[in-house]
This record gives structure tokens, C-alpha cells and sequence, in this order.
């Protein structure tokens, strides 16, 4: 095969993210098999750098990127591999925090190509190929990797992690992973390694017990948030909403943060103190990471505009409450889609208190639940319900400024329309 050709444009970028869009298909292909093989062929670039491998229901991807932010202010070369993305696959592939060059993810793509029919990838499976042939590639000296689902079998789980990360456990993809916490944290639980640590986060107890037995069945060294919470300090940075997250003698400054910031930071920290990068991080310096766009976005303040990705009851629930604590006793309106197998019926009743009326937003994808049984789940909740928004009506509203209180959140989906996602490139996945 010849050389890639460049356009050096962005046009050049989107031509191939259109090519791979052609070459695969969306979907869930269980196994490592083709992963492995892919890698083999590839002459496994997994192994040219170190890894930390994040797996959880909620969490992962804010904790993900603060971890790849500290480790770059240690100065580290670094890698970031996060899904799904919200305008752009190359959100998804970082390398020292900028997504990949035309010419970084031409090379990639065209070592890639060749092995499609051979090997017959997913999508998440080509993507993850591409992002650690591309670190490689970069000379990335340690890659922050977020599973995409589950963590046993998931494309990731190839990789040999020097520590790895259970943030959360909630009932999500339970038709996939199992209707029960316990056999959710044991698939998460999945991607421990022998002799490495395995960092947990704040777990029912169900699924507490599950991971640590995986994690002990597989020799890792299982580390629960009550052997480090001692050394973790949150306290206000100011008077503004500034609040300092301290872990021994490392810091870092979050600005009106979540519940679910609050989290990553206190959790990257415990990271970051385990690495021998941290040393460099010991010399008074504050980390101030900055946050991905659609977690507690807030776009506007008076009357607030917050765009959220929360598709699940854990992290709505964690949302309403960050809603009541900034802004107690407002209601909202909502502009709201959900995929179909998600428990869109519990996540509209706990938001339903703080809702003052409902849009549905319609969007031309095949896993979201309709508009009309939406608006069926929204009045069973006890929620004034208006007529569904379609491309016109939210484009209008995109571009005025609120004139009430506005919560869009559901899903990924719904906030990457609202950015200004087109139908065409909406993200497939959550």
C-alpha cells in the first residue's frame, strides 16, 4: 500500500474518520481474541509504554483526564483513551492533552487498514488499536486507558497495567454485565493484575465484596478508599467556590466543583501519590485540572444553562443533588433524551422534584427511546410535559440565552446535539 496522502485540513481528518466509519460496524463482539491478534499484527505497540486502566459505571472519564493533566504537569509524555466522545472521535485519542494531528492518525490509520478483513475489528476494538498504535507512534510515556464497557472482556483488557481503577458500581448495561451489583463489580473488577494495585472507589458493600474477591483471586493488591481516605483533605480554596483537594503533600484546586469532580480528585490524587512521577508533583505545585465538557457544564449562570452526560440513576441522582446544592429550590426545565435500554422511567422520577416541564428531544438515532415514551415516563413521574424539540426548535434555543433554568442531560447524545452535533456525527455509544 502506498504512503497516506495529507491534505494538512481538517477536511483531510474527517476523510478518514469517514473511511473507518465505512470499513466497521458499531457493536459489542465479546472476547480478546481479535484484540490480541490485531496487536500481534501490529507488533503489539501496547507494549512500548506504561498504563493505568480505569474501569467503572460512572467516574471514569473525569477521573481518566485529571489523571492524564497531573501526570503531564509531572512531565510525562502521556496518552489519554477515553469513550464514547461528544462532537469529534478524536476527543476520544489524546497525546500530551491535543487530539491527534491528520498526520499522527493518517500513519496510524493506514498500518491499520490493511488488517480489517483479516481480523474483522468492532469499532471500539479498531479505535482502541488505533489510539496505542498512535501513543506508540508519539513516543507516549504513560497512557491513562477508560475501558469501554465492563472490564473483563472489554478491547481494553489486553493490556498489561501497571494500576488499575474501580471507580464506581452501578446497574448500567445490566442485560450485558448482569442485573446485580456484585456481578457487575466482578466483570469491572476484571482488569486487576497480579502484583499491582488495584485502587477502589466508594462501593456498596455488595459490590465492594465482589471486586476485592476477583482482585485477591488474581494476586493484585486490592486498596479500598478507607486505607487512604486518612490522608485525603478537602477544604474551600476561597470565598468563590474554589475548593483545594489534598492528599498528604499534594493538591490540587477544583472551581464549584461536583459531587462527581470532587471524586476524581480525591481518587486521581491516590493515583498520582503511587506513582514515582509524583515526586515531581511534591514541590509545592497545585494541580488545577480542567474539566470535560458536558459533566455539570455550566453554560450559563443567570438563569443557569447545565449540560450534563448522566444516563444512569447512580449519576442522576449524584446530579440532582450538586442541582440543590448551587441552586436549592429552582426548577428546571428539561431538555432530555435517553437511549431506549436505559431506566429512563427512574431517572425521570428523580429528577421529577426539581423539573418544572419536560421537552423531549428528538434526534434521528436508533437507540433512542422515542419521543412518545418519553413523554409517557415523563407525566407517570408527575412531569408537565411539552411538545418534543426537534433540530430547529433546539438550534433556536442553542442560540438564545436562557430564559429560564435549563438542565439538558440523558445522555451523551443529548448533549453533543445541543453543542452542535449534527445527526450525522452524533457519538453511538451511551
Amino acid at each position: 500500500m502506498s504512503a497516506p496522502r495529507l491534505t494538512d485540513s481538517p477536511l483531510g481528518i474527517q476523510r478518514i474518520w469517514k473511511r473507518i466509519d465505512e470499513r466497521v460496524r458499531f457493536g459489542i463482539k465479546p472476547g480478546l481474541q481479535r484484540m490480541e491478534r490485531l496487536l500481534e499484527l501490529l507488533n503489539n505497540p501496547e507494549r512500548q509504554f506504561r498504563v493505568i486502566h480505569v474501569a467503572g459505571t460512572n467516574g471514569k472519564g473525569t477521573l481518566c483526564s485529571f489523571v492524564e493533566q497531573g501526570l503531564r504537569q509531572a512531565g510525562l509524555r502521556t496518552g489519554l483513551y477515553t469513550s464514547p466522545h461528544l462532537l469529534s472521535p478524536l476527543e476520544r485519542i489524546l497525546v500530551d492533552g491535543q487530539p491527534l494531528d491528520e498526520l499522527a492518525l493518517a500513519v496510524a490509520w493506514h498500518r491499520l487498514e490493511p488488517l480489517i478483513d483479516q481480523v474483522q475489528p468492532s469499532y471500539f476494538e479498531l479505535l482502541t488499536a488505533l489510539a496505542l498504535l498512535a501513543f506508540r507512534n508519539a513516543g507516549v510515556e504513560l497512557a491513562v486507558v477508560e475501558c469501554g464497557l465492563g472490564g473483563r472482556w472489554d478491547a481494553t483488557n489486553v493490556l498489561n497495567s501497571e494500576l488499575a481503577v474501580l471507580t464506581s458500581v452501578g446497574l448500567d448495561h445490566t442485560a450485558i454485565l448482569g442485573d446485580s451489583l456484585a456481578a457487575i463489580a466482578r466483570d469491572k473488577a476484571g482488569i486487576a493484575r497480579p502484583a499491582c494495585p488495584f485502587l477502589l472507589g466508594e462501593l456498596e458493600a455488595e459490590a465492594r465484596d465482589a471486586a476485592l474477591e476477583v482482585a485477591n483471586s488474581r494476586g493484585a493488591v486490592a486498596v479500598t478508599p478507607e486505607e487512604d481516605h486518612p490522608l485525603l483533605r478537602y477544604q474551600p480554596a476561597d470565598g468563590e467556590g474554589r475548593v483545594c483537594i489534598t492528599d498528604g503533600d499534594l493538591a490540587m484546586d477544583l472551581d464549584h466543583p461536583s459531587r462527581g469532580a470532587l471524586f476524581a480528585a480525591g481518587m486521581a490524587l491516590r493515583i498520582l501519590r503511587r506513582l514515582p512521577e509524583a515526586r515531581f508533583l511534591r514541590e509545592g505545585i497545585h494541580l488545577r485540572p480542567a474539566p470535560l465538557p458536558g459533566r455539570f457544564q455550566v453554560l450559563h449562570n443567570a438563569p443557569p444553562l447545565v449540560l450534563d452526560v448522566a444516563h444512569n440513576p447512580a449519576a442522576i441522582t449524584l446530579l440532582a443533588k450538586d442541582l440543590n446544592q448551587h441552586w436549592p429550590n429552582t426548577r428546571w426545565t428539561l431538555i432530555f433524551a435517553a437511549m431506549a435500554d436505559k431506566d429512563y422511567r427512574t431517572i425521570l422520577r428523580i429528577l421529577a422534584p426539581r423539573v418544572a416541564s419536560m421537552r423531549p428531544l428528538v434526534l434521528s438515532h436508533a437507540r433512542l427511546a422515542s419521543p412518545e415514551d418519553l413523554l409517557e415516563a415523563g407525566r407517570a413521574a408527575g412531569i408537565r410535559c411539552g411538545r418534543p424539540l426537534g433540530r430547529a426548535g433546539l438550534a433556536a434555543r442553542r442560540l438564545d440565552t436562557p430564559h429560564e433554568p435549563t438542565l439538558v442531560c440523558g445522555s451523551f447524545l443529548t448533549v453533543a446535539a445541543w453543542l452542535g452535533a449534527n445527526d450525522r456525527n452524533l457519538p453511538p455509544g451511551l
